[in-house]
């Protein structure tokens, strides 16, 4: 049975007033050999002049120019939850709706794992800014985010294509792949709510740090040590009554607080001189004792903390 053959990379470009932001990325990408199958328009309702021209002028070009010939075009406006059209993205609600939008139609596109070339060049800054973060849930290690930089005469003069000399730059635009995560992967598998997606990643995220200080609290200190900083978490008491509750002295108590602190310093891979306070020691591990206690207890919570 003959291998199904992996259709070709996609650019996603969020379009606005400068239809020619997206045929100078696709030149200069072409150059680099990229192969583009598709290319995948997200705008607005063009109901006012200037992005009405933009997009008339960007299909002709699209439409006409030898090296595009056989590409793929497919819009897609931006619209509420009514599948109403946006004219403008106003509200929060809005912004939302665009949020998913590009998430959803991102999602779609790396589930026929293909590679994916984001422009946020064009459009709102709002359109750039979910941009960025729909890249950060679900592109992979061979995607690319890309922004635009060209000075403004040659904006002005409206040429389609760089011509030699001209000062256009494509910059990649870096970001943190949540992806990569491997619980994260799982739960933007079968979510297609970007907001659901970050609120998975944020508790995972949470549930992670929690495990790593339950695994300092009960491997990376003595007995003794452990004892003050649980007492120190539970109660945030001063030194002098840490001292009173654990039968110790008020220096011992301070010495082995700063002895925990170092330790704590180079388990989190901070610098030498970052300050931890106190404040932040009862505000990191009261979670933590408070699960292990739960735990011992017999509580209703089971969850693994080492």
């Amino acid at each position: 049975m003959p291998a199904v053959r992996r259709k070709g990379p996609v650019l996603m470009a969020t379009l606005g007033e400068q239809p020619q932001v997206v045929t100078l990325t696709l030149d200069l990408l072409m150059a680099r050999q990229v192969a583009f199958e598709e290319v995948i328009l997200f705008h607005t309702a063009p109901h006012y002049p200037a992005l009405s021209r933009s997009l008339g002028r960007l299909q002709a070009e699209l439409a006409q120019w030898p090296a595009y010939s056989g590409l793929q075009i497919r819009q897609v406006i931006f619209s509420d939850e009514h599948g109403k059209a946006l004219t403008d993205i106003r509200t929060e609600q809005e912004a939302r709706q665009v949020f998913r939008i590009l998430f959803r139609e991102v999602l779609a596109i790396k589930r026929q794992r293909r590679t994916i070339h984001l422009l946020i060049a064009g459009g709102r800054k709002v359109m750039a800014a979910y941009g960025t973060a729909v890249a950060q849930l679900l592109f992979e290690a061979e995607d690319r985010l890309w922004h635009l930089i060209s000075e403004e005469p040659l904006l002005k003069a409206g040429r389609m294509h760089p011509e030699p000399g001209d000062p256009v730059h494509l910059v990649p635009v870096p970001f943190v792949r949540w992806s990569a995560l491997p619980p994260a992967a799982m739960h933007l598998a079968v979510t297609e709510d970007p907001f659901e997606a970050m609120h998975w990643h944020e508790a995972w995220l949470e549930e992670e740090s929690l495990r790593q200080r339950a695994w300092f609290l009960m491997h990376e200190l003595t007995p003794s040590e452990r004892t003050l900083l649980m007492t120190l978490a539970r109660t945030g008491a001063s030194n002098r009554e840490l001292a009173q509750k654990l039968g110790r002295r008020p220096k011992t108590v301070a010495n082995q607080l700063a002895v925990i602190v170092d330790k704590y310093r180079t388990f989190s891979g901070l610098d030498g001189r970052t300050p931890i306070s106190r404040a932040e020691l009862v505000a990191h591990f009261a979670p933590v004792v408070e699960r292990i206690e739960r735990k011992d207890q017999g509580g209703i919570s089971h969850k693994t903390v080492g």
